[in-house]
């Protein structure tokens, strides 16, 4: 059952300055929920935003429910649902009778000891399920059906860009392992595990390991220059797959290894590639414990923190933003310009085409969104902000007081949720989007058009 209202809003959209649209809003009713029965953590919708699962526990049983529809009960769950990238499958580790066992698109496979936590990886394409699982004291990774050899542990496994290679790590009585295609390709004293990593073309793979009490990175089965250790262990491609970047520890000191190349700058985080490959950034830390921008060698104003995960390059790579602070106060750095203060803030983000730029800050314990230096209405709390396709119009969800109202460019609609279920809107087209919404118990996909 789908219920359609109207109503015509007068707005202010950039580009569409002193004009009214109509919004049209329609609510398919999915099913009935107690909020109070989700399992923390669960929730989660796929990639395109228009199919929802999350997790039941009622009467001492565990269910999934999918789209609306309820799935089989089990004695407990051991892992929460998880979409395939392109969003067409779903699968979950589950137990029933002393046994553990992934369930895909509704069907039970096969029956084990143990079930990996977490370790359910799905190829990129969808096409292609891998996990870890266990028989008595004997661990291995079981993909597309297939179990592989025998270990004491196995790690989470990592499909190629393409789905057609897949790797994992695992550990036997003396020493680390890669295994590519079912083939163990290196040994180790120790692998970092959480380092593996494909090029995007899914050409080359590299990976961070310790021998010998030294510390090397390995790209294409080649060995680098030994180190002390690294920087977060963390790898990174450029995403044209030619160029690759780490940080390195040598002694006291901490560096960022671009293209094999050690820098001069005492780097705290993690190396962040811009979209067209030809710009990397960095945070390095002076020796006054200052934070300061590398970005292709050329250092920015220095501040008393920046949080490197808010590192972000625009689209068309000539643009770049992060978060800083000086005392107390947080602001957002836009192309070198520093942005008013907050008592906290959000990651900023740039519009697809470029020219513009969101992010939100909280003061006396509510939330803003500030688009292009402009501070909306505050909130009690706000949602992941989002851009349309064409870039003229940004789209959340706030809270304000006990209800949830969906925000297009400041317009406020006139529909009130008990919970927006997403953590972010879906844009369609530039004029239609669409969410999940729960109203008295009951869940209902919304869809949005903007009209003239």
């Amino acid at each position: 059952m789908a219920l359609l209202m109207t109503l015509v809003i007068a707005c202010n959209i950039a580009g569409e300055n002193d004009r009214s649209y109509t919004r049209t809003v329609s609510e398919e009713y999915i099913g009935q929920v107690d909020l109070t029965s989700i399992l923390r953590g669960s929730l989660t919708v796929n990639s395109d935003g228009k199919r929802l699962a999350y997790a039941v526990w009622e009467d001492q049983k565990s269910y999934v429910v999918v789209d609306g529809q309820k799935h089989e009960k089990y004695d407990g769950l051991v892992s929460f649902p998880v979409f395939s990238p392109d969003g067409s499958r779903l699968a979950y580790a589950t137990a029933k009778d002393n046994k553990q066992f992934v369930v895909l698109d509704g069907q039970e496979l096969k029956h084990y000891d143990v079930i990996l936590r977490e370790s359910l990886e799905f190829s990129p394409d969808g096409t292609r399920l891998a996990y870890g699982a266990g028989r008595g004291n004997e661990r291995f990774m079981v993909v597309d059906g297939r179990e592989g050899d025998t270990y004491l542990s196995v790690e989470k496994p990592l499909f190629s860009p393409d789905g057609q290679q897949f790797v994992y790590g695992a550990r036997d009585e003396k020493e680390s392992l890669l295994i590519k295609d079912g083939e163990v390709i290196k040994r180790y004293d120790a692998i970092y595990f959480g380092s593996v990593i494909f090029s995007p073309d899914g050409n080359r793979l590299a990976f961070a390991v310790m021998h010998d009490d030294r510390h090397f990175v390995v790209v294409d089965g080649e060995k680098g220059r030994k180190y002390d250790g690294f920087i977060d262990g963390l790898i990174l491609f450029s995403p044209d797959s030619k160029r690759i970047a780490y940080g390195a520890i040598k002694g006291d000191d901490r560096f960022m290894v671009v293209d094999g190349k050690e820098q001069k700058h005492y780097a705290v985080g993690p190396p962040l590639f811009s979209p067209d490959s030809k710009k990397i950034a960095y945070v390095a830390r002076t020796e006054d414990n200052k934070r300061y921008l590398v970005v292709n060698g050329k250092k920015g104003d220095k501040y008393d923190d920046i949080i490197y995960a808010s590192v972000v390059f625009s689209d068309d790579s000539e643009r770049v933003a992060y978060n800083a602070r000086i005392d107390k106060k947080w602001f957002v750095v836009v192309d070198g310009q520093k942005g008013r203060n907050y008592d906290y803030i959000g990651y900023p983000i740039f519009s697809p085409d470029s020219k513009r730029v969101v992010y939100v800050g909280v003061e006396n314990n509510k939330q803003i969104v500030v688009i292009d230096g402009e501070e909306g209405k505050p909130y009690d709390g706000v949602s992941y902000t989002v851009f349309c396709p064409d870039s003229k119009r940004i789209s959340y969800w706030a809270r304000d007081g006990d209800t949830n109202i969906v925000v297009i460019n400041e317009n406020e609609g006139d529909q009130h949720y008990d919970v927006i279920m997403v953590e972010e809107i879906k844009w369609e087209t530039p004029n239609d989007l669409y969410y999940f919404a729960i109203k008295d118990n009951n869940i209902y996909f919304v869809e949005e058009s903007i009209e003239k």
